[in-house]
């Protein structure tokens, strides 16, 4: 063979691996955008296997503290475009998104408020009818009924997309709340809001109150020092419920971040290589809403398509 036409050969070789490269994060990118249009009408909300990041909004925070705070990369709409459907937003008595009293900004000068996330949402959803998402909210420090009041103002503006608590949150299914985002609170009685009651401090597996009903198991251990004390927590949580709670109809709610011995960012790289391959050896399992810090779209790709083996979706 003359080299010519071996670089011919090659050339061609390479241009057909970069384009299946580009074809497969093409099509990744809208079956994240849109991963739940799969998903049988009838499927309970508590049953699904849910992506999503701890205290979401703290991809840009002010920049002496931006190792120790940022617990993401992608921005809030960045996040739900790559599949991300449960936010946690932590937010002070203005209703400005912060992270232990660190504000948070949507770019380099303006501040990220409750309210940006609320349109932020609101945007996804009127472009992707098939997809629901649940915010989580708590304020930081103590809770005020100027608070309440504010987050419940905030909400009346959004009646258009925004979904009304029902008595039981663990009754819903997909197909009632498509193209809806659900809130749910830690602080107070705000009546917009499913309300959680019990939630423990660094807490390994809690019973929990979701809506005024015992219908939920948590998994918070965010003072663990270590990223092999969180994991033990992960999965340990994980064979207690499967064990015990696997025909419950509860939501499993698991946050995967701790405190360990670096910045947010660096634990979350040790544990989410562990999260990636625990997800693919038990993809058929029921994972429930896992809170994560800084994942990349190949985890939040595991995590929702494993609904598609457990529901035998092809």
């Amino acid at each position: 063979m003359n080299i010519k036409k071996y670089l011919k050969l090659v050339t061609l070789g390479l241009l057909t691996l970069v384009s299946a490269m580009i074809f497969k994060q093409s099509a990744l990118a809208t079956d994240s955008q849109k991963w739940m249009s799969k998903i049988p009408d009838q499927t309970k909300l508590c049953n699904l296997n849910i992506p999503g990041t701890h205290n979401s909004g703290t991809a840009k925070t002010t920049a002496f503290t931006s190792l120790a705070a940022s617990c993401q990369s992608d921005s809030i709409p960045e996040q739900l475009q790559k599949g991300i459907r449960c936010l946690d937003i932590k937010l002070n008595s203005d209703l400005l998104v912060n992270n232990a009293g660190v504000s948070c900004y949507k770019n380099t000068f303006d501040k990220l408020y409750f309210s940006d996330v609320l349109n932020y949402v609101s945007s996804f959803l009127e472009e992707n009818p098939s997809e629901t998402v649940i915010i989580q909210i708590k304020q930081e420090g103590d809770v005020s009924d100027e608070f309440q009041d504010a987050v419940n103002g905030k909400l009346a503006g959004k009646d258009d997309i925004y979904m009304m608590p029902r008595k039981n949150p663990a009754t819903l299914t997909l197909g009632n709340i498509r193209g809806k985002m659900l809130v749910f609170t830690r602080s107070g009685n705000i009546a917009s809001a499913y309300r959680y009651d019990r939630w423990a401090d660094n807490c390994a597996c809690w019973q929990i109150d979701v809506g005024g009903e015992s219908n939920g198991i948590l998994q918070d251990t965010y003072k663990d020092k270590t990223t092999e004390a969180k994991i033990m927590h992960i999965t340990d949580f994980y064979s207690t419920v499967w064990e015990w709670y696997s025909q419950s109809g509860l939501f499993y709610i698991n946050f995967t971040n701790c405190v360990g011995y670096h910045c947010p960012k660096l634990v979350a790289k040790e544990i989410n290589k562990f999260l990636k391959s625990f997800i693919e050896e038990n993809n058929k399992q029921k994972f429930g809403v896992v809170m994560m810090d800084n994942p990349d779209s190949s985890l939040i790709h595991n995590l929702y398509s494993s609904n598609y083996c457990r529901l035998n979706i092809t």
